[in-house]
C-alpha cells in the first residue's frame, strides 16, 4: 500500500518499505483519531454496536475494488455504481476472508460510502475538512483515486460538502442483526416536531458553517494571488527598465567609440565586443572620458 501525503501544493510518496509499514501504523492512528473528532454525537452515543475493520479486511476490500476496475466489466454508473456490484464485492471478500462474515449490506456499503468520503474530502483541497489532512498520510490514497475517480460528478447527483462530511462521519454501521434478533415495528417511533424542527436547524447551521469556511478559504487564495502578482509586476517593470536602458547606451556606443580617436577598424572591434556584453557596457559608460581609449584598447588585447 501507498500513503499520500497531503500538502497544500503536492503529495510525496514513502519509498522505503520498512518507512512504509511504519507509516501505514501511523495513519491508521491518525486516521481513525481525525475520523473521531469528524463524528457527530449521534454517531459516537450508546446503544450503537459498530463493527471494527481490521486492517487486512480493508486491505482484502481495497485489493477486490481494484480487481473488479481492472476487469473489464463495467461495474461504474454515473455516480457510484451498477446494482449487484456490492454482492460481487461481499462474495469474493468472503473467498479472501472466510471467517470475516463480511456482507454486503451493512458491512460493504457502509466502508464504501466511509473511503468514498476520505477520497472526496481529501481530493477536494477547498472542503473545510481537508485541513485535517494537511501533512498526514492518506491510506489508499491512489486506489481510492482508481475506484472512485470518476465519481466527482457535477449535476443533481453530485456531492457536495455537506455530503462528503457525512460520508467521512460514517466510521462504521452496525452489525447486521440475525434473523431472531429483527427489529420489531411497535418499537419504532416517529420523530416529534420539535426533533424534524432541530434536525433541519441544525442542518441550516452546518451549511452556513461550510459556506462561512469556503469563504474564508477563498479569501486567502485571492490575497496570496494578489501579492504574487504584486511581486511578479514589479519584477517584470525592473527587468524591462533595465533593457531600455541597455538599449539606450549600446545606440550611442559606437559614437563614444567614434570620439576617441581609434581607427576604423579598432572602433568596429571594439562596438561589436562591447555591446556583447552588457557588463561591458555598463563599465564603459562609466569610465572617465580621458580614460575610455586606453581602457578600449586594452579590452580589445585582453588585458582586462
Amino acid at each position: 500500500m501507498v500513503s499520500i501525503f497531503i500538502h497544500k501544493s503536492h503529495g510525496s510518496l514513502e519509498l522505503s518499505h520498512k518507512e512504509n509499514k511504519k507509516e501505514k501504523a501511523i495513519s491508521k492512528f491518525g486516521l481513525v483519531m481525525v475520523l473521531r473528532s469528524m463524528a457527530s454525537p449521534k454517531d459516537r452515543g450508546p446503544g450503537k454496536n459498530k463493527r471494527k475493520w481490521k486492517e487486512e479486511e480493508d486491505d482484502a476490500l481495497i485489493e477486490v475494488l481494484k480487481d473488479l476496475m481492472n476487469s473489464g466489466t463495467s461495474f461504474k454508473a454515473d455516480n457510484g455504481f451498477k446494482p449487484g456490484f456490492l454482492n460481487t464485492v461481499a462474495e469474493k471478500l468472503k473467498a479472501k476472508l472466510p471467517e470475516s462474515n463480511l456482507k454486503a449490506q451493512p458491512h460493504v456499503h457502509s466502508r464504501l460510502r466511509h473511503f468514498k468520503g476520505i477520497y472526496n474530502v481529501v481530493h477536494d483541497m477547498n472542503h473545510p475538512r481537508a485541513n485535517d489532512w494537511r501533512g498526514k498520510p492518506c491510506p489508499y490514497y491512489e486506489d481510492l483515486c482508481i475506484i472512485f475517480g470518476k465519481d466527482r460528478a457535477s449535476g443533481k447527483d453530485a456531492q457536495g460538502p455537506e455530503e462528503m462530511e457525512d460520508e467521512v462521519n460514517e466510521e462504521g454501521e452496525n452489525e447486521e442483526s440475525s434473523k431472531k434478533d429483527a427489529p420489531e415495528s411497535s418499537s419504532t417511533q416517529e420523530p416529534s416536531g420539535v426533533e424534524a424542527s432541530s434536525g433541519k436547524f441544525g442542518n441550516l447551521g452546518k451549511r452556513v458553517r461550510v459556506s462561512d469556511n469556503l469563504v474564508k478559504g477563498l479569501s486567502e487564495v485571492a490575497f496570496i494571488l494578489g501579492r504574487e502578482i504584486r511581486a511578479g509586476s514589479s519584477n517584470i517593470s525592473r527587468a524591462i527598465g533595465f533593457d531600455v536602458e541597455l538599449s539606450e547606451k549600446r545606440s550611442k556606443l559606437n559614437e563614444e567609440l567614434a570620439n576617441l580617436g581609434l581607427t576604423t577598424m579598432e572602433r568596429h572591434r571594439a562596438a561589436r565586443k562591447i555591446a556583447s556584453e552588457p557588463e561591458s557596457v555598463d563599465v564603459f559608460f562609466s569610465i572617465p572620458d580621458a580614460e575610455r581609449k586606453e581602457w578600449v584598447q586594452a579590452f580589445l588585447r585582453g588585458d582586462i
